[in-house]
């Protein structure tokens, strides 16, 4: 009797199952959130703000108020009419051989293409005849950046105003053999944009913030591709990325260590690398590292800071601001469930910072 009845309460089971299963599309629980600014709070430059939690949240992202971080800019990707500043800072090691860079800027170049997906020298006739007809014009339209000259294993900060070019700035480094017989010099650079607007603070883009592109106009590899640098593409490629006198980028293949942008020395005639290439010597090298043109105007969005997934427990939260100035602070808040995240809601509280007393 036993073995006959055990059929039906799998049944039973299985069916009560599948009954739950879709009953859970309909199970739902009503969003509960509040935020408010704890009773204790003094609101002064440097001291922390902080923000009593309540609800059943599962997903809290914050966006603090302060530049770069606030709720209603989260889409804003430039700020017209506000560019009080821009400045150009290269920190620049030289060590080795004759002096063999220049470094260019303009607001009337308008790009490299670079690589092409599916045929590498897809651009390069292009690209080629627009830094040839910079060099045919004795760089018309393009201004030179002025730094001393050094030979020692430091880093020394060079800088500039670029707000004349803020429209659509671009920056270009020249490395050329200085003479023949004579040895090309290293140099490591670190690439730093710094804009300042009114009433939105400073922005700082580094190198990992641009784009640039090597071109190489003459020396080894020229012909078979011009974007040549250190690089796992053309490692496995027929050129060889580990000597000298290759554009070496943090980002890629064997980098320098605290360079942004390397490129170290060699003498033309001497041999590249007797084990990998023998016989194949240096060749004398134009090298051009072009940044891809920036309207200074442009900014990052503004973005937000998760404080809490669906397994954390937050009661508070806090923030110092180091400005004073009236603050929104934006809580965007979700549940989630067996589905996935539920509709997402807003909550602000806005207070005001203050100096301290005295100052």
């Amino acid at each position: 009797m036993n073995i006959r009845t055990i059929p039906y309460i799998t049944t039973a089971l299985l069916l009560a199952g599948a009954t739950t299963s879709c009953e859970r599309d309909d199970i739902y629980e009503e969003l509960e959130f509040s935020v408010r600014l704890a009773p204790t709070n003094t609101y002064v430059v440097g001291e922390p703000v902080v923000f009593e939690l309540a609800g059943n949240a599962d997903f809290i992202t914050v966006w603090n108020g302060d530049v770069g971080h606030e709720y209603s800019q989260r889409d804003r990707t430039l700020l017209p009419e506000e560019l009080l500043a821009a400045t150009l800072e290269l920190d620049i090691q030289q060590q080795y051989g004759q002096p063999s860079l220049d470094i260019y800027m303009t607001d009337r170049f308008e790009g490299l293409q670079g690589r092409a997906y599916g045929d590498t020298n897809a651009h390069a006739e292009s690209d080629r005849a627009l830094i040839q007809q910079v060099i045919d014009s004795d760089f018309e339209g393009w201004e030179r950046f002025e730094f001393e000259a050094k030979n020692e294993a430091k880093f020394h900060t060079f800088t500039t105003d670029i707000l004349p070019y803020r429209d659509n700035f671009t920056l270009a480094f020249r490395i050329k053999t200085p003479g023949e017989g004579k040895q090309v010099r290293t140099y490591s650079i670190n690439p730093r944009i710094i804009t300042q607007f009114e009433r939105h603070g400073t922005y700082t883009r580094k190198y990992a913030d641009l784009e640039f592109i090597p071109f190489r106009m003459e020396g080894l590899w020229c012909d078979l591709t011009p974007y040549v640098y250190s690089s796992a593409e053309d490692l496995a490629n027929v050129y060889k990325v580990n000597q000298n006198g290759i554009v070496k980028f943090s980002n890629g293949l064997n980098p320098v260590a605290g360079s942004d942008i390397a490129f170290q020395s060699f003498k033309p005639g001497s041999a590249v690398n007797a084990s990998a290439l023998p016989g194949v010597i240096y060749e004398a090298v134009d090298q051009w590292i072009v940044m891809k043109p920036l309207p200074l105007y442009t900014v990052d969005k503004d973005t937000g800071q998760n404080i809490k997934g669906l397994t954390d427990d937050i009661r508070s939260y806090e923030h110092s601001y180091t400005l004073p100035g009236t603050y929104t602070a934006s809580f965007l808040v979700s549940k989630g469930n067996y589905q996935g995240e539920s509709a997402r809601e807003i909550r602000e509280v806005t207070f005001t910072i203050i100096n301290p007393i005295g100052k």
